[in-house]
């Protein structure tokens, strides 16, 4: 996954992405699934299911939580940085989810979406305990009560 926000530029699986072309399915998307097939054309391998080399911490799709920002993602400051007058901070950054893997079966993204009326934006939260926490602090209505994917 890539995108762009105000100030920076993030690739979340860089190497896997970037140097491996591949990319993990983990959406009810099929490997049939025409995007798939655009992305198979273009030189892409598409998993949808555990591959043994994931399993190995150094792996591009190793299992383990993740921030946006952290030290496996690849991060590009936009220049010429742009003069505000309300201070902004990369709340970005403040996302975590976790990669996990089991066996051969399909990879699963886990998170929780942490909103409420006194955030200014909406959150991945993936530590338990910090989202159990959160549960207590907040109305039980403000984070997700499912996992999402």
């Amino acid at each position: 996954m890539n995108f762009i926000t105000h100030d920076k530029a993030y690739c979340l699986y860089p190497l896997g992405t970037l140097q491996e072309r591949r990319a993990v399915i983990t959406t009810g998307l099929s490997e049939n699934d025409p995007v798939m097939h655009k992305y198979a054309d273009r030189g892409w391998t598409m998993f949808s299911r555990t591959t043994p080399d994931m399993m190995d911490e150094h792996s591009a799709f190793a299992s383990g939580t993740r921030r946006v920002g952290d030290s496996r993602c690849w991060t590009l400051p936009i220049l010429p940085i742009l003069d505000y007058s309300k201070p902004t901070r990369n709340m970005v950054e403040a996302n975590t989810w976790k990669l996990r893997h089991f066996g051969a079966q399909e990879p699963e993204i886990q998170f929780k979406v942490l909103v409420g009326p006194n955030l200014e934006h909406t959150y991945l939260v993936s530590d338990s305990r910090l989202q159990d926490y959160l549960s207590l602090t907040f109305n039980n209505d403000e984070i997700s009560p499912e996992e999402e994917e």
